[in-house]
């Protein structure tokens, strides 16, 4: 069964994190990957990463030409906090994965940011852990359940991880094990989402291609559509007011 986790960018940096060779690589917004020495210049809110290659002028980029890049075998992305973007270190992977940032003056990276695949976050809280790791973890009751009751806590935050994961796991399953009938969804809104996305100039088109596609084939098997789906193809095309509109549309028909 195909998860939204396994979508090429995220396979992708996958792939980079787990070669055998040193190699830095570097993902640019326009998906093109770069081999060669990666340094990160970080000076208050100006961040910049830069490309080394053998015989080549070095390159920079702002954060915000970057996708992400593997420095010393370790994936650092851009992600949104609060109301700038600052690169993170994937520390744990999945539908909710972990990150560590820099945290004001420091130069390592010791704050914890959770990010979930439909583009939800929240800094790891220190202080009333159990009242927001409850409300940010809604979607599994149970869970959500033992840490209010204090079965996990700030400690067990690795287990909590994959607790939420698995619980998305089983319930993206039970959705697509429900009996299936023959499906009389109209597809025109859909198509014609996905040539608009093709002929558009967002960076990552090619995923939300991918999720429309993966969305339509559920739609023809007259399977239910998991939210994390259709959330994460909101985020990913929350940037072109045009396609968001059109894509409200056609959830609206559903």
């Amino acid at each position: 069964m195909k998860h939204l986790f396994t979508y090429p960018l995220l396979t992708l940096f996958i792939l980079l994190c787990n070669s055998a060779t040193a190699q830095d690589y570097l993902i640019t917004a326009k998906g093109d990957t770069l081999n060669g020495q990666v340094k990160i210049f970080v000076n208050g809110l100006d961040k910049r990463v830069q490309v080394s290659q053998p015989n080549k002028k070095k390159i920079t980029y702002t954060i915000l030409q970057v996708r992400g890049f593997v420095l010393e075998k370790e994936f650092y992305r851009p992600v949104k906090f609060a109301d700038t973007y600052v690169f993170m270190k994937l520390l744990k992977q999945g539908y909710l994965s972990l990150y560590a940032f820099q945290m004001n003056g420091q130069l390592s990276y010791d704050g914890q940011y959770l990010l979930k695949m439909d583009g939800q976050g929240m800094e790891v809280p220190n202080l009333g852990f159990k009242r927001n790791m409850t409300r940010f973890l809604s979607e599994c009751s149970e869970l959500a359940a033992q840490i209010e009751e204090g079965k996990y806590g700030y400690s067990d935050l690795d287990e909590i991880i994959n607790q939420f994961n698995a619980c998305i796991n089983d319930k993206t399953i039970a959705q697509s094990t429900k009996p299936k009938g023959l499906s009389n969804v109209n597809l025109d809104p859909w198509n014609a989402l996905e040539v608009k996305v093709l002929n558009s100039a967002l960076p990552d088109k090619n995923d939300a291609i991918d999720m429309i596609k993966d969305l339509k084939n559920k739609l023809e098997k007259g399977e239910q559509i998991p939210k994390f789906l259709s959330e994460a193809l909101k985020a990913a095309l929350k940037n072109d007011e045009g396609l968001t509109a059109d894509l409200v549309k056609a959830l609206e028909g559903l």
